[in-house]
């Protein structure tokens, strides 16, 4: 049964969550998770599958942190994701190497 086995879904959260943070400490104060995650840090058993992120957008343009977040391997994952996030306030973003989707 050789090949590459498949992660689980704790270790691509916790993949996907050390990029997200990258771009979070850069935005110190003005960003944090929210959700699931969140709910699971306060010590609350839970399942979650993505993870959820608030920054203040007075800050930071939806093109900007999109750039950003592909810095980080974070990327759209719907085709019209920045006109999209500009209308709804969500930019809506997977993690390429996990496939974690993040909100």
């Amino acid at each position: 049964m050789g090949g590459k086995s498949r992660p689980t879904l704790s270790s691509g959260i916790a993949r996907a969550l050390r990029d997200v943070a990258k771009v979070i400490e850069r935005h110190e104060g003005r960003a944090a998770i929210i959700g699931g995650i969140a709910v699971i840090a306060r010590g609350v058993p839970r399942l979650t599958r993505d993870i959820d992120v608030a920054i203040a957008g007075q800050d930071i343009s939806v093109q900007d942190l999109a750039a950003e977040l592909s810095g980080v391997g974070i990327v759209p994952r719907i085709s019209d994701a920045l006109a999209f996030a500009e209308e709804s306030q969500v930019l809506l973003a997977r993690h390429k190497e996990s496939g974690v989707d993040i909100d």
